[in-house]
């Protein structure tokens, strides 16, 4: 692992929370992947946009509410941030 693996890791635990675009160099996820497994993924939508403005992973809801506010002046906006869950069905097995 290079050192900007290094730093960003030990960021992403210190702060609880890291976009969804971020990008780890070689062996970064798999040292991440134990203190992330239960984490949950988030998308916030300001006003009436149909799509989402900033998608996230973080540890619980009161991190992710504290990520997009830091990201974000939410204070004088409608917003929603929700809750990204999705189910799988089977729909024929072979």
């Amino acid at each position: 692992m290079n050192g900007d693996t290094i730093r960003k890791i030990a960021e992403i635990k210190e702060c609880k929370w890291y976009p969804q675009s971020t990008v780890l160099g070689e062996g970064g996820w798999d040292e991440l992947r134990p203190v992330i497994r239960d984490w949950k993924r988030y998308e916030l939508f300001i006003g009436d946009e149909p799509e989402s403005v900033f998608s996230i992973t973080a540890m619980n809801d009161e991190v992710a509410e504290f990520a997009c506010n830091s990201q974000f002046r939410l204070d004088n906006t409608s917003y929603a941030i929700m809750e990204k869950i999705v189910t799988w069905r089977t729909v024929k097995e072979a």
